[in-house]
Order: structure tokens, then sequence, then C-alpha cells
């Protein structure tokens, strides 16, 4: 009886552990279209802290709105990057600029705003 609550507790924490590391994303609006589509469901791959890595041209990232009060996540794609004392700044723009709010309004975002990066789209918003 033991072995099988031992058994059943390591599948719950591994699942537990793949669900936290590898969160779905939904796009909600515009700003990433064409290459995400309102409703479109993401997989993404959690950052943490301790893996800040350097990110890429053109890689798409998922981070905290510096414009919100409340906890607010976005999705969209790094333009460029500035480097100074150590720290990398990213810029971020959308994919429709015309339905985007992005680093055109609010400037450059320290890299540790990010949480998560978009590994790939795993279901295709039919509708939108």
């Amino acid at each position: 009886m033991v072995e099988i609550i031992t058994a059943l507790l390591v599948v719950v924490l591994i699942v537990l552990l793949i669900v936290y590391s590898f969160p779905l994303a939904v796009v909600d609006g515009d700003s990433m279209y064409p290459t995400f589509k309102n409703g479109d469901i993401l997989l993404c791959r959690r950052v943490f802290m301790s893996k800040r890595r350097h990110y890429s041209p053109g890689e798409i990232l998922v981070f905290e709105a510096p414009y919100e009060d409340e906890k607010y996540l976005v999705i969209k794609r790094v333009s460029f990057f500035v480097e100074q004392k150590g720290t990398k700044y990213l810029y971020f723009l959308g994919a429709n600029p015309n339905k985007s709010y992005d680093s055109r309004m609010y400037g450059l975002l320290d890299s540790k705003v990010v949480v998560a990066t978009v590994l790939f789209r795993i279901k295709r918003c039919k509708n939108g």
C-alpha cells in the first residue's frame, strides 16, 4: 500500500513539474497577427530566475506587462537588445503594428521581466 501511495505521489509531482515548467498560453487580441491569431494556444517554456539567458532578436517571449498595475502577461517578438553594465534590455514589437502596444510606447525592458519563451503553437484558432 505504501508503494502505491509513493508511486502516485511521484506521478503527481512529475505532472505538476511539467505543467509548471511548460505552461500553455492563449493569445488574446490581434497584436501578433498573422504570426498568432486571437485564440491560438501556445506551448511555452517557463524561464526560471537561475536560468535567465541572453535572448535573441526574432525570439517570441512572454513577459510581464510594464503598463498594468495588476499582473498581466504579454506575448511579443524581440526586435533588438542593448546591454548596459551587465544588464540586458529588450525592445519588443508585435507582429501587427496597428494593433500592438509594445516597446514603441513603453521603451526598453529589463530581461528580468521575461516569464517564458514560446516554443510553438499547439492549436490554431479557426475563428477570428
